[in-house]
């Protein structure tokens, strides 16, 4: 990925920002819609190939970046876990979840790595973090306690999402190992990635003999086509854009916004009820999601002046 600065935030960091933070957690319910007639495997391996050969045309247009084979298999490598390995378990959670709980399973990604930062690379876990976490969990419990009176969601699919969410740790500890040891461009980063993620998609699915045909996929272009195009590859240069050009706290606190949006996304889609446990719920644990980096940006901005 990008360099971190910590320059003035500019307006179109923050709209970056802003769409990637909305466009991520709409993707996974629109990847739940598509489960009604696809395999996970086969979702995520159309959606990473048009994300991969996206961003291949864009390396395309750019000088060329010396790179060697082993540097360029290192983020393949990583892309194999995450988001390969990853966003299979997680589409096939959400075949055991409704939408909305899904979606807001996915908040607490940042604090799963958080956690496995600090058991594996020794990284310091602020209390906030812990707090910020038990205003979520209680969130959590809240919106559960109202999709559990309508029997969509089960105890596999909760299983399965916190598997999907260990995976995607352990997929962003090694990324984040990788960009802190090499001066790989992070374009040949992101595409090395998400063209690992799309072959272990395609071997996943035609192992399972689950395959895909082209009028499959036209019956169902839009969806493929935003989740592909504007959820993976999109997303990936909307948030390097952000993240090399506004301080990592406030981008940050713009990511508390995705919940939100998707849980959103997915009442409309799923026409699921949204009601006033739900909607308590969303609110503590997008309060939950911000508290940390609203507090350490307050900390910061009260030492600066």
């Amino acid at each position: 990925m990008a360099s971190i600065a910590n320059s003035p935030k500019s307006p179109a960091a923050v709209l970056a920002a802003l769409f990637c933070f909305s466009a991520g957690p709409v993707g996974f319910a629109i990847q739940k819609y598509l489960t009604a007639w696809f395999s996970p495997a086969s979702i995520i391996a159309v959606q990473m190939t048009i994300g991969a050969a996206a961003l291949w045309a864009v390396m395309l247009l750019l000088p060329w970046q010396r790179v060697s084979l082993s540097d360029r298999l290192k983020p393949f490598a990583v892309g194999i876990i995450h988001p390969g390995i990853f966003m299979i378990t997680f589409t096939m959670a959400s075949r055991s979840l409704d939408g909305v709980t899904l979606i807001l399973l996915s908040a607490f990604m940042p604090a799963v790595v958080g956690l496995a930062a600090r058991v594996f690379l020794g990284e310091p876990l602020k209390a906030t973090t812990f707090i910020g976490m038990g205003v979520g969990f209680a969130g959590l419990l809240l919106v559960i306690s109202e999709r559990q009176m309508t029997g969509e969601s089960s105890l596999a699919g909760y299983v399965t999402a916190l598997l999907a969410l260990c995976l995607a740790a352990c997929g962003q500890l090694l990324g984040r190992a990788l960009h802190t040891r090499s001066s790989v461009p992070w374009t040949v980063v992101a595409t090395m990635q998400l063209t690992a993620a799309a072959v272990v998609a395609w071997v996943v699915a035609i192992v399972s003999g689950l395959g895909i045909g082209a009028d499959d996929i036209g019956e169902h272009w839009m969806a493929f086509c935003y989740i592909g195009l504007v959820a993976t590859a999109g997303g990936y240069f909307a948030y390097n854009f952000a993240l090399s050009k506004m301080p990592v706290l406030q981008l940050g606190l713009i990511s508390s916004i995705g919940p939100a949006a998707g849980a959103a996304a997915a009442a409309v889609i799923f026409d699921s009820p949204f009601g006033v446990r739900t909607a308590g719920g969303v609110a503590m644990i997008i309060a939950g999601t911000a508290l940390p980096g609203l507090l350490a940006l307050l900390r910061a901005r009260s030492a600066a002046g």
